[in-house]
């Protein structure tokens, strides 16, 4: 073979040379990405709360935290989403406006959360929902009534009813089925408080019941033996009463037994329960109402939320097993809106525009246009003997 020869068959030979190398250097390009992607942790995806953790509205507040914790564990064990863990940054609202306001801008600006779980009171809710509104964070509330607090912001949704439903079921209670026809009210100046009893009112005036005194008094108020005379005096078939935490239900409750004020006792669901029966004396006397939702034990959901819970913490579901419960759910609805959506909080937010009949364990869950939770759990809470009795409100 020729000089030439030679040459020709290198040629022929070596053409596949930088075709390899394209290939090799492509290859090797990929490989370093999936290496660099699979050695770099993927990071947690924070969910803010806020609470009541501390004041009169912690016994819910850390209730519905604890219900938090719960699920998040649950579903970090279980892969998380997409290998990404949740991680719980909480804090503190106090039930009070202005906490509620600091925390929320320390979660949105210093913590970056997209997501927040709160608040978990009305006051705390209806202050940072303009907040979370402006900075398109998506927000799901807890144990938060007030009516209207919602409606001009679509980022926010809560897991509460409005109380202007639960208002409506009391007041036709009181007004057909124990043909009470003259009622007094004392009322917390808090949101929460005021929205039911103002719902109260005008449900059972419409009705053609007659309000014939009603007092109200500051958050902190020490004594209400003032506002107890009136009411005494103008003699009442029943005395509504709404406060916001049950240390005040429970001072309230005793100075009504001191007083020997008479006729039926009903009010709001802070107000009518074991827990203010007990730790009053035993003020609240048989035939003590409200209406409330009510997580039903003899659900197989309900059931095992509470086992988890017992188990978990040693202790009893604090307060309403529906409003704190419903904790534990929002979780789960999350979760299955973050699988869909990632961090995408737009996204979020219009999942939860979408969901209907989400079987929870304390509630079947759908979302009105407002945001405001559309169940179907409604029962009268009779107190007798110093136990909670539960019927279905027809």
């Amino acid at each position: 073979m020729d000089k030439k020869e030679e040459v020709e068959e290198q040629k022929k030979t070596n053409w596949w040379l930088p075709i390899g190398l394209v290939i090799l250097l492509v290859v090797f390009i990929g490989g370093l990405s999936w290496w660099q992607q699979n050695k770099t942790p993927k990071t947690n995806i924070k969910i803010g709360v806020i609470a009541p953790l501390t004041g009169v509205a912690a016994l819910y507040g850390q209730g519905s935290l604890d219900m938090i914790n719960m699920a998040v564990e649950e579903i970090n064990k279980a892969g998380g989403i997409d290998g990404r863990n949740l991680s719980v940054v909480a804090e503190d609202g106090k039930c009070q406006a202005d906490q509620a306001v600091i925390a929320a801008n320390k979660l949105i600006q210093t913590d970056k959360v997209k997501f927040i779980l709160g608040g978990h009171c009305s006051s705390e809710t209806a202050i940072i929902a303009p907040i979370l509104d402006k900075n398109k964070v998506f927000g799901l509330a807890g144990v938060s009534t007030a009516p209207g607090i919602l409606d001009k912001y679509s980022y926010v949704f809560r897991t509460s009813p409005s109380s202007s439903d639960q208002s409506a079921q009391i007041a036709q209670l009181a007004y057909n089925t124990y043909n009470l026809k003259t009622i007094a009210t004392i009322t917390e100046q808090t949101a929460y408080a005021k929205g039911i009893t103002d719902d109260f009112i005008k449900d059972f005036v419409a009705l053609g019941g007659t309000i014939i005194d009603s007092e109200e008094y500051a958050s902190g108020q020490a004594g209400f033996q003032t506002e107890l005379t009136k009411i005494k005096a103008a003699k009442p078939d029943a005395l509504f009463v709404s406060p916001q935490g049950q240390p005040t239900a429970i001072e309230i409750a005793k100075e009504i037994k001191t007083l020997n004020i008479t006729g039926t006792l009903l009010g709001n669901s802070v107000f009518v329960g074991k827990t203010v029966y007990a730790q009053s004396g035993n003020a609240l006397p048989d035939g003590t109402f409200t209406v409330a939702p009510y997580a039903n034990l003899t659900s197989k959901n309900t059931a095992a939320l509470i086992s988890k819970y017992n188990a978990k913490y040693g202790k009893d579901i604090p307060y309403n097993n529906f409003f704190v419960g419903a904790a534990y759910d929002g979780v789960y609805m999350l979760k299955n809106a973050l699988v869909k959506c990632g961090e995408d909080s737009t996204c979020v937010k219009d999942y939860f525009s979408s969901i209907k009949d989400y079987n929870g364990s304390v509630a079947t869950f759908s979302f009105k246009s407002n945001g405001d939770a559309d169940i179907n759990n409604w029962y009268e809470l009779k107190l007798v003997g110093g136990k909670e009795v539960y019927s279905k409100v027809q």
